[in-house]
């Protein structure tokens, strides 16, 4: 806890305190450069490290295509849903943190992942996301992508630690003619040390592998990294690496490891702010500053207006070996940087850090000028129990699909850690 220093009042809001089961007084505050959430309980005020850089941090939320309306201005809208379809995993890493591992005996059945993709697609949805676990333990797999895609008519996606894929191409192939059209793979270093500490693993080559095996069976990849201190340095490096990977890759998410579940008491976490940083600090073959993202884009109604806390995203072109970014700022002009319309790129940050839709038309734009192909950065910050923010969760876009019921995925999280008290940074 941080006592005796000038602070500045941000904002406040409401928490339902893990201590006494009761709603309290929060609030967010910015001191000695970081951001401090604090929950005034009384039994137990707590106070937690939001954000390493409060600049970025206030910035953010200043910026186009955020907003600060509470709840009561929003109507809750799911962009992107998931569903834990086991919790058996080939891997027992380090850190997880819904400590899955060999000894996982949970499946869903098909008819289990039916009713969760209905209710997906009642609610408006276009996509489900396969997770577990590592959903290629499933022995259904197979067929509860065929289910998804050709039965219910969402688009599945699969997100995997590669490690089956890797190891099995016609397995691949056998998905992708069930339906499967994309892929997101764990990746979160390239340093076999750095490996072993965060997922017990020894041969980075097998993540190699997973992404050659999805680039020669014509899937699109998505990378996605936890991001802890012992890859924090190591982002830039990551970036590099994904952007040779277009017009295959799609998105690379880095996403701030949450120290609960499996998480070494040692290893410090890091905030979205720091990510932000350590990818601006490369000097590496991309162009990249903290000004050019965005939180999630609002939808001018109000209805699905994300939390701007929770996330930032940058839309970049890559000709397979430098990265630039597009200006989203821009709107009805010229980018400054590539000359898309600032209009189009827009659009496709509100449908493809989401759903697809307009990623065909911003390519075919970008490729009049040049053979540059869009994707996403985006950095997903997911809500620490420590710091549970009722806000954030009523305006949360990633909903847990379980039993048929959407839920906030970060909602889902919480409930898996009630009372913890760890500390943050």
């Amino acid at each position: 806890m941080v006592m005796n220093e000038n602070r500045r009042l941000l904002s406040t809001s409401t928490a339902h305190c893990a201590e006494c089961g009761t709603s309290h007084r929060s609030a967010y505050e910015v001191v000695a450069g970081r951001v401090l959430y604090s929950i005034d309980c009384p039994r137990r005020r707590t106070e937690t490290v939001v954000s390493s850089g409060a600049d970025i941090f206030t910035a953010l939320r200043s910026r186009r295509g955020s907003t600060a309306a509470g709840p009561a201005a929003c109507v809750l809208k799911y962009h992107f849903y998931v569903v834990a379809i086991t919790d058996r995993c080939n891997f027992e890493c380090p850190i997880c943190f819904a400590e899955c591992g060999p000894s996982g005996r949970r499946f869903l059945t098909v008819d289990e992942v039916r009713r969760a993709a209905m209710a997906v697609k009642a609610d408006g949805g276009k996509r489900l996301s396969l997770s577990g676990g590592e959903p290629t333990m499933h022995p259904e797999l197979i067929e509860l992508v065929r289910v998804v895609r050709q039965e219910i008519g969402l688009s599945p996606v699969l997100v995997t630690n590669g490690l089956r894929i890797a190891e099995d191409l016609p397995f691949l192939r056998a998905l992708k003619s069930a339906g499967l059209r994309r892929i997101h793979l764990q990746f979160d270093t390239l340093d076999g040390s750095v490996y072993r500490e965060m997922r017990g693993r020894r041969d980075v080559s097998e993540k190699l592998r997973a992404v050659e095996h999805v680039l020669s069976a014509g899937l699109r990849l998505g990378l996605m990294t936890t991001v802890c201190k012992l890859n924090l340095g190591e982002l830039g490096r990551l970036l590099e690496y994904s952007q040779q990977l277009v017009p295959a890759l799609r998105i690379h998410v880095f996403q701030p490891a949450v120290p609960v579940g499996r998480y070494p008491a040692h290893l410090r976490s890091v905030t979205r702010e720091d990510v932000i940083r350590a990818l601006e600090s490369s000097t590496g073959k991309y162009e990249l500053h903290e000004a050019d993202f965005l939180p999630f884009p609002t939808s001018g109604s109000g209805r699905g207006t994300a939390h701007p806390d929770c996330s930032a995203h940058v839309l970049m072109c890559s000709d397979g070996m430098r990265g630039r970014p597009l200006n989203l700022q821009s709107c009805g002009s010229s980018s400054r940087r590539d000359g898309a319309g600032g209009s189009v790129a827009s659009g496709l940050m509100a449908a493809e850090v989401l759903p697809s839709g307009t990623v065909g038309e911003l390519k075919r734009l970008a490729r009049r000028r040049s053979r540059w192909h869009p994707f996403f950065v985006s950095i997903i910050g997911f809500l620490r129990p420590q710091a549970r923010d009722d806000e954030r969760l009523q305006r949360c876009v990633v909903a847990s699909v379980s039993e048929g019921y959407l839920a906030p995925l970060c909602e889902h999280g919480c409930s898996l850690a009630q009372g913890v008290s760890r500390s943050d940074c």
